[in-house]
């Protein structure tokens, strides 16, 4: 299930870079682009590159890290793009490509709920690592988690996407985290049974240029 969502996410954002190979480009010497770290090892490379083939004589500087901090890079003319979970709301100063809607997904350790006459209950008492809450990511998981009603005890929180499916997949644990993260953490993939959460709670991956009509710094 995992594999097929993930194409299906690969070929969406491939689709949505589009927008970003109409940039007018052409008169800029240099472009700084920022990826969400979900996307930095998987779609980064080659969307780059093909930007590169179509401007042959611009300089592309890449960044990646966690959404709040892309949108810091953005906010502080450290970036033209962003691509990201959680954009400024300015509508104003920045135009919003949506690029794709995802389900947040349960991943829990192999095997952990398979043939259990009562999985909600096995579930519940394994433990739940969380995603720091420094995370956009972790922000809005523990939302669901108070919305939903479930308490889930704060024992394990981790700032590492790998280090975290790590922990649920070598100490019988379970989580909450999204395709992306998983598509960019390969080894896992296989490793952890994966069900999606619910199709009401999901995630959106925006790209997000600098829209300056004074200067058209950066123009869709």
């Amino acid at each position: 299930m995992l594999r097929v969502h993930a194409h299906r996410i690969l070929d969406a954002v491939g689709e949505a870079r589009a927008e970003m190979m109409e940039l007018n480009l052409a008169s800029m010497p240099e472009l700084c682009v920022a990826m969400i770290d979900d996307l930095d090892a998987t779609v980064t490379p080659g969307r780059i590159w093909r930007l590169s083939e179509l401007y042959p004589s611009c300089v592309f500087t890449v960044g990646s890290g966690q959404s709040d901090s892309l949108t810091g890079a953005l906010l502080h003319r450290e970036a033209d793009i962003i691509v990201t979970a959680e954009a400024p709301d300015d509508p104003t100063t920045y135009e919003r490509f949506p690029l794709l809607h995802e389900p947040y997904v349960m991943v829990t350790a192999p095997g952990l709920l398979r043939g259990k006459d009562e999985p909600l209950q096995t579930l519940l008492r394994a433990p739940f690592v969380h995603f720091d809450q420094t995370m956009p990511m972790g922000r809005a998981i523990d939302r669901h988690l108070r919305r939903v009603r479930l308490t889930t005890p704060q024992r394990f929180t981790f700032n590492s996407v790998r280090s975290l499916f790590a922990m649920v997949e070598e100490c019988r644990c379970w989580a909450i985290a999204t395709p992306l993260s998983l598509l960019d953490s390969k080894r896992f993939g296989d490793q952890l049974d994966v069900d999606i959460v619910g199709q009401r709670f999901t995630a959106t991956v925006v790209e997000q240029p600098i829209y300056d009509p004074a200067n058209e710094r950066v123009k869709a």
